[in-house]
């Protein structure tokens, strides 16, 4: 729709907050506006996509929304939708709880298809 591909991440905000705090050894609240720079460091670093060529993709901070119990983070690719082929790497929280699963829903081509990240396969191409 608007040729850009939206990335949506939603995860428990009390995981994110006990990882914050594991990394940067100090009390974390994500409602809090100095809570956004080190979780979008964290999220920067353990989410990327690069396209069928390898070339890594401008993932674009669109902002974090928090309530109680979640965490929902937006980024944006402008101008670009993920391509079949494309490589995404997602092992948030994976490194801190190493039983956690994401799930990935991509759409290429008008079709939705969910990919799985866990320990073993944190690198998984768009289908």
């Amino acid at each position: 729709r608007t040729g850009s591909t939206e990335i949506v991440h939603s995860y428990t905000g009390h995981d994110l907050a006990a990882l914050l705090t594991n990394l940067y050894g100090r009390q974390f609240d994500l409602g809090r506006p100095d809570s956004e720079a080190p979780l979008r460091r964290y999220v920067e670093k353990q989410f990327s996509i690069t396209d069928k060529n390898g070339k890594a993709l401008p993932l674009h901070w669109v902002g974090a929304k928090v309530d109680a119990d979640t965490v929902v983070v937006f980024q944006e690719i402008p101008g670009t939708k993920i391509e079949k082929g494309s490589r995404i790497h997602n092992a948030l929280l994976i490194d801190f709880l190493p039983s956690q699963r994401n799930t990935v829903n991509v759409e290429t081509d008008g079709t939705v298809k969910t990919l799985f990240f866990d320990q073993d396969s944190i690198d998984q191409i768009a289908p």
